[in-house]
């Protein structure tokens, strides 16, 4: 059961890591994939060696010590995952994006769906 905690962990960085250095050939001006892969890899480092030490722990402690990590491994999981999405967001703050103004949201407009006039008896 635990075993697959780390298999998984290792699966998502592995595809991290490959999705990052897909990205960092098309994001040449931007340091996205930097902090992708900066934070992705401290992310999964942090997360393993805690996984680990809580299997470690779980399989050698006493009764009332098992479960002694596995509430610090969810904080730390969650504490490690916002580190990553606000960093994100700097750097998505720092890039200028273009967005529409109201002149160009007002001129959209949406396909009408043909009615049907015939009515079936």
């Amino acid at each position: 059961m635990w075993i697959g905690i780390v298999a998984v962990d290792l699966l998502v960085f592995g595809l991290t890591l490959y999705k990052t250095i897909q990205l960092q050939r098309t994001c040449k001006g931007s340091d996205l994939w930097l902090v992708i892969m900066r934070d992705g890899a401290l992310y999964f480092g942090i997360i393993t060696f805690v996984n680990c030490t809580n299997i470690l722990v779980f399989a050698i402690a006493k009764d009332f010590m098992k479960s002694l990590l596995a509430i610090f491994a969810n904080v730390i999981a969650s504490v490690m995952m916002t580190r990553l999405m606000l960093n994100l967001r700097a750097i998505s703050q720092e890039t200028q994006f273009s967005l529409p103004t109201l002149s160009e949201t007002m001129a959209m407009s949406f396909a009408m769906r043909p009615t049907s006039t015939t009515i079936q008896d």
